[in-house]
């Protein structure tokens, strides 16, 4: 690898040479972007290049200049993005020539003329049969102009993605790595059409199944109405409202025991002075804990109960009556000011 002529340069005649102060900006916050131009240089001299190379570039963007241009070409070079930097030293040179800034020109023109055999050269192949109305080529997920198609162009080295779309057909995504000196090519294959939807539509009317004689409808229905094996419906329900109803009662047990903890570490902290309670913030604290609980543990309880209860009801009543062919329902309600239940048959 031929090393830079610049980076062999002592960094103060690095600075001195790319001093961008004969060059004014054309546009932008000019104080900002001397600023980002100076820790560029003081991070390219600690050879920090992908940092400092990121405050060239928005220096350049605040005030463009020469002196920083060229600087992120040098950076850019450092950093091992050869065709970046060559593509920066090519418009150094252009305008120091328009400029007749003849060190500049020359500067630029010796760094293009040694990096030119180190670039890498990818060819991104499109044949004919893959070009089709809407073809988008991305190199790197920027679009790639037509006339850059199957030509051989300078590309920083490192790993390449290619994609290719177009409209009604599938993304295609290539990659690969391309180094230093090495020229290499990818051929966009022909793209996959997108999948048709099947069609989920009929014109053609669905008749319904014929009936050929009343025993027939009289067979479907008895299949349909034919009780289940095992617990019947309302059985089962008075089952699982039992164990809703042992679950309540569970539950109200556990803030019944909260409420009776909490109020007895309440006490402690509020000592009675003539009658009086006297709480401290943990007490209080306790008191409405305690009393949250015990409603809590009411509901739990009254929720439980009922709920049990019904579940029984409907268990056994249904034991001693299972051929009376009622609906039966149930339903629980609770708020602020107490738990409902009710049961009711249809006959």
């Amino acid at each position: 690898m031929q090393t830079s002529k610049l980076l062999a340069l002592p960094i103060a005649g690095l600075l001195l040479v790319l001093s961008p102060t004969v060059c004014l900006a054309q546009s932008g916050d000019q104080a900002a972007a001397d600023q980002l131009f100076r820790e560029g240089r003081q991070l390219m001299a600690e050879k920090k290049y992908a940092e400092a190379c990121a405050k060239f570039e928005a220096s350049q963007k605040m005030g463009p200049a020469m002196g920083t241009l060229l600087n992120l070409a040098v950076c850019h070079e450092a950093e091992g993005k050869l065709a970046t930097a060559w593509g920066e030293f090519a418009q150094v040179e252009a305008a120091a020539r328009r400029n007749g800034n003849k060190d500049r020109e020359e500067f630029a023109r010796q760094h293009l003329k040694e990096l030119e055999p180190r670039l890498p050269k990818l060819t991104v192949r499109v044949p004919p049969a893959v070009r089709k109305s809407g073809l988008v080529i991305r190199r790197n997920g920027q679009d790639l102009a037509e006339g850059a198609w199957s030509v051989a162009l300078p590309i920083d080295p490192g790993v390449v993605k290619i994609e290719a779309s177009a409209p009604g057909f599938q993304l295609w995504r290539g990659e690969l790595t391309i180094g230093e000196k090495e020229t290499k090519e990818i051929e966009v294959p022909e793209l996959i059409p997108e999948p048709r939807p099947e069609p989920t539509t009929s014109t053609a009317p669905i008749a319904p199944a014929p009936i050929s004689s009343p025993s027939a409808t009289h067979s479907i229905q008895r299949t349909a109405l034919a009780p289940p094996t095992g617990w019947s419906a309302t059985k089962t329900t008075g089952a699982i409202l039992g164990g809703v109803g042992l679950l309540g009662l569970g539950v109200g047990a556990y803030f019944g025991l909260q409420a009776f903890s909490d109020r007895e570490d309440s006490n402690a902290r509020c000592p009675n002075m003539g009658g009086i309670e006297y709480c401290d913030r943990k007490g209080v604290e306790l008191n409405n804990s305690a009393r949250t609980a015990a409603r809590l543990s009411n509901i739990g309880i009254g929720l439980g109960l009922l709920t049990l209860g019904a579940g029984a009801y409907l268990f056994f009543w249904e034991s001693e009556a299972p051929q009376s062919g009622a609906l039966r329902g149930f339903g629980v309600a609770f708020d602020g000011q107490g738990v409902r239940a009710t049961v009711h048959s249809h006959f």
